[in-house]
Order: structure tokens, then sequence, then C-alpha cells
């Protein structure tokens, strides 16, 4: 099963958290197209960090233009958190590696909240290919935020994709799995 996601946002340069890289007086745009690939969508849903490649583009300044992302992650609901978790690896124009690494937090019991928490992406731009538990040892160059726009997630509801035997049973399986993860995050607090 595949899918392609484009976001859009900035990047600010020297600011290190997400969060507060809007009030930053340098921001640079920043936007990716990423496809996201489970080669096998009942072992992606069955272990627990639901892990699938990524592979796409990202485009800013703060990396000197458009460049290439040959590989990266994406974890969705991992069971230690509730969270979508994006980790991209590509380089700067000088060929410098850098790892995007974003989290999109879900929070428990707010329903109202369920188009931010899913359509917004916090990041922060390192320095080096890092794995998750360097992250807060790595050099960070910049943080951000993308958003998923309403045409872009019309847009990717259109591109999911599977192939082999059972395939729309597989993207059935997907579909009820995310959105019974949604459920149980914003509808059924405490569960």
């Amino acid at each position: 099963m595949q899918f392609t996601e484009e976001m859009h946002g900035f990047c600010a340069p020297g600011s290190a958290d997400p969060l507060t890289a809007h009030r930053s007086g340098r921001r640079e745009p920043l936007s990716f197209r990423l496809t996201v690939t489970a080669d096998d969508v009942d072992r992606f849903l069955d272990e627990p960090d639901h892990t699938a490649r990524v592979d796409g583009w990202i485009d800013s300044p703060c990396l000197g233009g458009r460049r290439p992302v040959p590989r990266g992650t994406f974890n969705l609901f991992d069971e230690d958190a509730p969270t979508l978790r994006y980790r991209l690896y590509t380089t700067d124009a000088e060929g410098r590696s850098r790892t995007l690494a974003g989290h999109k937090v879900i929070s428990r019991g707010a329903p109202v909240r369920v188009w931010s928490d899913t359509m917004v992406l916090p990041f922060r731009l390192l320095h080096g290919h890092t794995a998750d538990d360097d992250d807060l040892r790595a050099q960070v160059l910049g943080a951000g935020v993308v958003r998923l726009r309403p045409v872009d997630l019309a847009r990717m509801l259109t591109t999911f994709r599977t192939t082999g035997p059972g395939g729309p049973a597989a993207l059935a399986r997907f579909g009820q799995f995310f959105l019974g993860s949604l459920w149980s995050h914003y509808l059924l607090p405490g569960s």
C-alpha cells in the first residue's frame, strides 16, 4: 500500500522549538512531497511501531532548494505514544547530511483538535542523519511547522494504492485501523 502526501509551511533557521518558531524574525518556506509505502500492510498494522518507508523531496531555502529524500520513515500511532512520526533523511545543497524529524501528537479526548493534531506537523531540522534516540543530542539547525491543507488532503486521498493479492481488503484494514485509532483517542477518553 502506498499514498502520497504534500505539506506546506515554514522553517525558522536557528530556532530550536517548532511551536515558537513562528515568532522568529526569519522564516523561510518549506514544503515536502512524500510517498509513504508499507510493503506488507498486515505486517505494518501488526507491528507495535507501525513503520513504513518514505521517499520524495523537501523544498526549502533552509536546505538550498529542492532536495531529494531518498529514504525516511513514517510511524503511525506507535504503541508507546499516540503520535504520527516522520523522519526524513536528505542533504543540503553542499551535500551535508540533514534530518527532518517531526511528530504529530494526538491529544486524547479532545475531538475539536482532530484537524490540527492530524494535519499540522511541528518539526526540527537536525545536523546529520539521526535516529530517534539521538534527537536530543543532535545539533538543531532550525524548526518550523508544515500543514496538510484541505486541497492537499483531497489530493492525498486520491493517491492511496495497493498491489498484490487482497489489495482492497488491505486498504480497508488500514482505513479501519487509522479511523479506529482516531476514534479511540478523541472520543473515548481514558481508553
